[in-house]
């Protein structure tokens, strides 16, 4: 999926998560763009997704002034490319580079910093290079920058309305996935500012001489004319090659030597030499980084993200297009929920995920059966038509009265992280309350089981939800429905 299908698909997935109310987006609307979709790209089920999402965030942008500003947020502007570009040029045209009394100082010349701090780059990424094709990828710079840039735009909207937490997460959820490709936006940004501050500082010079003479020479208390020429020829030697404009000896180097009479020698030379110098090592080559660069950026931007249709906020709307219900399975670990909870369970995902629903509560798995269980119970995505067939949405159900074990609960829950879908799990609290009606610490104690199976199951990558099957609460459905389309993230 390109970059513009995956922004308007991340920012309308983030809107729906949260409007619980439809009041954003109602039904009619979302069943309209739906339908649409399907039409306008049958059998084809990114493209649905990506126009779904196009139609959603156009009814959005029109009615919310937040909604569209969040979405021109989030595109890279194309004119900081030509910005940073004529910043530099105009930079190097300023630099004043001859320094006093139109003189040329050939060992203290601006040019030499640049190409130091140049070449002391290149040697940067070829190092990261050589280190990249035997370690593990790095995190990707300049993420912490951009998480900066995420939690200020956060504190900016009010995060007790839908509208405030859809966007919060929409700036989340982009910045995440956009990282690598703003990375190498700036890497492009920079190559093109730094070949362009070479050449406006080489522009200058010439710009310059038209109007003065200036002459070179040199002065140094540690360098001697012999240690001299060796550093040209070093640093000068493969423009002399190239333009050929010949390198002084050390004799003549020693007559350029500042001194009573020795007012040095016109500078046409070494400016001509410093100029292919600079264009040898830092216009061309910045220039050649910058195209690499921006190749890697259209790749970024053709290829940005794929959101897996096996995921629950997925696999919901691909089946509604389709008419299919959705299908949860419901996994009760050693814990066996009354009538009641039960059907307080199925009321919640009917109202999280809507009617059209199918609930496979299954037997609950015995205390330390959970590897007997598992290696029966792996669904595979090509059988669609058995008990083991995938289902949209998996829940494990435990008891919050029992304690959390590595040995068992630790083992399920390995085994069911590596199948698809990755399950969320719910606590139910009640048999808890129960167990210490009365207690005068009640809320503490339930909230001290809480944290030890949140505990657990982050170790483990599953999502969490608490919740009470026997006295319901009036955001359970929310809840629920948040955790459920977050793909396990904790709640």
């Amino acid at each position: 999926m390109n970059e513009a299908n995956a922004r308007n698909l991340l920012l309308v997935r983030a809107i729906e998560i949260h409007d619980h109310d439809e009041t954003l987006l109602p039904r009619a609307e979302r069943l309209w763009a739906t339908r649409s979709a399907q039409s306008a790209r049958a059998g084809d089920e990114e493209a649905f997704l990506a126009e779904r999402a196009a139609l959603l965030q156009a009814r959005l942008s029109e009615r919310q002034p937040l909604v569209s500003q969040a979405w021109h947020a989030s595109h890279w502007p194309l004119w900081s490319y030509f910005l940073v570009s004529a910043v530099a040029l105009v930079a190097g045209l300023l630099t004043n580079v001859f320094g006093p009394a139109q003189r040329i100082q050939l060992i203290a010349f601006p040019l030499l910093g640049m190409l130091a701090w140049n070449l002391g780059l290149y040697l940067w990424l070829a190092w990261s290079a050589l280190l990249g094709r035997s370690r593990a990828p790095q995190p990707v710079p300049w993420s912490r920058w951009f998480g900066r840039i995420n939690a200020f735009a956060r504190r900016k909207l009010d995060g007790t309305t839908p509208l405030g937490k859809g966007l919060q997460q929409f700036y989340q959820d982009w910045l995440r996935h956009a990282a690598a490709l703003m990375s190498v936006r700036l890497r492009l940004a920079l190559h093109l500012g730094a070949a362009c501050l070479a050449a406006g500082t080489v522009a200058g010079m010439y710009a310059r001489g038209l109007g003065y003479e200036y002459l070179a020479g040199w002065e140094s208390t540690f360098i001697d004319p012999a240690t001299l020429h060796l550093f040209l020829r070093w640093v000068l030697g493969p423009a002399a090659a190239l333009s050929g404009i010949a390198l002084p000896d050390p004799e003549h180097l020693a007559g350029l030597r500042w001194g009573p009479g020795q007012p040095g020698e016109n500078a046409a030379s070494w400016i001509h030499l410093y100029a292919v110098t600079a264009l040898l090592f830092i216009i061309l080559p910045r220039l050649a980084l910058g195209l690499a660069s921006g190749v890697r950026v259209l790749r970024l931007r053709r290829d940005f993200w794929t959101l897996d249709p096996r995921q629950p906020y997925a696999r919901k709307l691909l089946r509604a297009a389709h008419g299919k219900s959705s299908q949860v399975q419901v996994l009760a670990y050693s814990y066996h929920p009354s009538p009641g909870a039960r059907a307080h369970l199925d009321g919640l995902l009917a109202d999280a995920l809507g009617a059209a629903l199918e609930v496979d509560h299954a037997a609950p798995i015995a205390y330390g059966a959970e590897e007997e269980f598992l290696e029966h119970s792996a669904p595979s995505p090509d059988d669609t038509h058995t008990a083991h067939a995938p289902a949209d949405f998996r829940i494990v159900l435990f008891s919050l009265a029992a304690t959390p074990e590595e040995e068992t609960h630790g083992a399920l829950l390995r085994g069911l992280a590596q199948q698809t879908p990755a399950p969320l799990a719910v606590l139910d609290s009640a048999p808890l309350r129960a167990r210490l009606s009365g207690s005068a610490d009640l809320k503490r104690r339930m909230q001290e089981r809480i944290t030890l199976w949140r505990d657990l199951l982050q170790r483990h990558g599953v999502g969490a939800i608490a919740l009470d099957l026997l006295q319901p609460g009036p955001d359970d459905a929310q809840r629920l429905e948040q955790a459920l389309h977050l793909e396990g993230t904790p709640s």
